[in-house]
């Protein structure tokens, strides 16, 4: 049976903001979202996980095509014979560019960008970081530049005592009073009240979201800071994919990839961690300035932080000294990137040193355990706790 397959391509001409992403999409990206977009509705053939992505990407370097090449049935017949996925499968999905265009023109109304692993302008951080475990498409909606900006993640987990949410507006205040870009993570109050009190303060905030979140309509103060380039959303997931994850890594992960500092505000014994904001942290503590704030007695997540390295933050007064977070030259001086080859590169780097042991092609069972972690992994590392408080700060941060 000959089944014609072709992209969405629509005409358009409104433009987005960030160096080369404008609409239309490119050929890559059209061929990404079709492979891994959830769009609603499907049926028996999923779409592709990262790891079948990435095996995908990988054949299609080594045979010098790029995803575009995908909507010749032939690459997709190779390509699936020689990887191991579904033919079907992918001309499945490769066959949904009617759905995919209806939904390209509901978000190009309601001002969302859109930028494919492949192109050059997709974060330069999340793809550093990230590696081949960076999502294959990116979704936003507000000012691009921001992504460019040094930036604190204040992060902390869901159902933290009243406390822990008033430190977390006043490390926003902070930030803002010291023209730093604040990030927000996740659905919860804690995010909610840092994007607040980081806009209220006159300053910029990225907040990192689950797609559908989306959908839902902004607060006055979120419109006007949007419409002022001083606040974004951002998500790896479709506003389309109405799944309901009980765990969602991406969003920590993606949090960690676009700060140089951070601050773990502590909860209880009896939060929960949705997005893995604890994980995402532990990840990079030998690679940020990474604080945690508890309010008494530090929980069993606080303290794994302190003891693999990260700085306690107590009783710290706010006015401290203008260089409390240093930026890495290399974060701050950050430009989109222009590879030829982007997707060659990524087929050809390591990701996080978390998530290594379980990219391969014979453990795709395990595609859901990117946030699984032993405490072994850092036996090796020092444990030592350092308390920062006010008047200590002046040889603490040296440069790194």
């Amino acid at each position: 049976m000959t089944v014609a397959l072709q992209f969405c391509q629509p005409h358009w001409s409104s433009k987005i903001w960030l160096n080369n992403m404008t609409w239309p999409l490119s050929g890559d990206t059209n061929v990404t979202m079709l492979l891994c977009t959830w769009l609603g509705g499907e049926g028996e053939h999923l779409p592709l996980e990262i790891r079948e992505y990435n095996v995908l990407v990988r054949w299609l370097h080594q045979n010098d095509y790029r995803p575009g090449n995908l909507i010749d049935r032939t690459c997709v017949e190779t390509a699936a014979r020689q990887t191991g996925l579904s033919d079907d499968r992918l001309i499945a999905l490769l066959g949904r560019s009617i759905t995919l265009g209806f939904y390209l023109e509901e978000w190009q109304r309601r001002d969302y960008w859109i930028v494919g692993r492949g192109d050059a302008a997709y974060p330069k951080r999340v793809r550093q970081h990230l590696r081949s475990f960076a999502p294959p498409v990116l979704f936003g909606v507000g000012e691009p530049k921001l992504l460019n900006g040094a930036a604190t993640a204040v992060i902390g987990p869901d159902q933290v005592m009243e406390q822990s949410n008033e430190h977390a507006r006043a490390m926003a205040a902070f930030c803002a009073q010291r023209h730093r870009i604040t990030i927000a993570a996740g659905k919860q109050t804690i995010s909610a009240g840092v994007a607040e009190s980081g806009i209220g303060h006159g300053g910029s905030v990225i907040w990192v979201l689950q797609g559908p979140v989306f959908g839902e309509p902004l607060r006055k103060s979120f419109r006007r800071a949007k419409a002022a380039g001083k606040f974004m959303m951002l998500s790896g997931r479709s506003p389309a994919d109405k799944r309901p994850l009980s765990q969602e890594p991406e969003v920590g992960r993606i949090a960690m990839a676009l700060c140089d500092s951070a601050m773990y505000l502590d909860g209880t014994e009896l939060s929960g961690d949705r997005y893995c904001l604890e994980d995402a942290m532990y990840d990079v503590l030998d690679q940020r300035k990474c604080f945690v704030w508890c309010m008494g007695q530090a929980t069993a997540a606080a303290e794994r932080l302190l003891k693999a390295g990260a700085t306690s933050w107590i009783d710290m007064e706010m006015a401290v000294h203008e260089g409390l977070f240093e930026d890495r030259a290399e974060i701050s001086s950050h430009e989109p990137s222009q590879l030829a080859e982007p997707e060659g590169e990524l087929a050809q780097v390591d990701p996080p040193k978390s998530l290594v042991t379980e990219d391969t092609a014979e453990d795709e069972s395990k595609a859901d355990a990117g946030t699984e972690k032993s405490d072994a992994k850092k036996t090796d590392t020092p444990s030592i706790k350092i308390s920062v408080r006010f008047g200590e700060q002046g040889d603490l941060f040296g440069s790194m």
